[in-house]
């Protein structure tokens, strides 16, 4: 009876943020969040944009076999302009990065709550300080595109899902 009532609640404190960088080269990481807390160890993926739907698919799954009452997918906002485009390596690579947003939105339109940030803010707030204070520098070595979505993960979830920020006791940063 007992176990019943804490697997009740731990399934109501239950959400799962994934963090994606919609490149050619995707980066994935997933994070479980219970009661304002990430839990266990994060799923880090760098995959090419054949694979996404399945890893994402394969994330959700996990999600779900954890009870999240809520899903929550973090990319960031497409700005299309001259500078943007100028920026990108290679002369498609922004219609991937559309077409991957796109993709996404659809997919999640009925299995996650999309949160889209502005790329730039996202990258100013999450310093490599505040991604090792959570391991997740550590995790995404040597894989930049999961790095990058290491960093919208981890702004969602404390943006979005209740988890507090890494540094506001130590530092007073918000």
């Amino acid at each position: 009876r007992d176990y019943r009532r804490r697997h009740r609640s731990l399934e109501r404190d239950v959400n799962y943020v994934i963090g994606v960088d919609p490149k050619p080269m995707v980066g994935i990481v997933g994070l479980l969040v219970h009661q304002g807390r990430i839990i266990g160890t994060p799923d880090v993926v760098q995959c090419s944009e054949n694979a996404v739907l399945s890893v994402i698919g394969a994330l959700h799954g996990r999600a779900v076999a954890h009870g999240a009452r809520r899903a929550y997918m973090s990319m960031g906002l497409m700005v299309v302009g001259r500078v943007r485009i100028r920026g990108l390596s290679a002369p498609m690579a922004g219609v991937h990065t559309r077409m991957m947003l796109t993709l996404l939105k659809e997919w999640s339109a009925t299995r996650a709550v999309v949160v889209e940030h502005r790329s730039i803010e996202v990258e100013a707030w999450s310093t490599d300080a505040r991604l090792d204070s959570m391991g997740l520098l550590e995790a995404t070595k040597f894989m930049l595109r999961a790095r990058t979505a290491a960093r919208h993960a981890l702004y969602c979830a404390v943006k979005d899902a209740g988890v507090p920020d890494p540094f506001r006791r130590r530092a007073g940063v918000a």
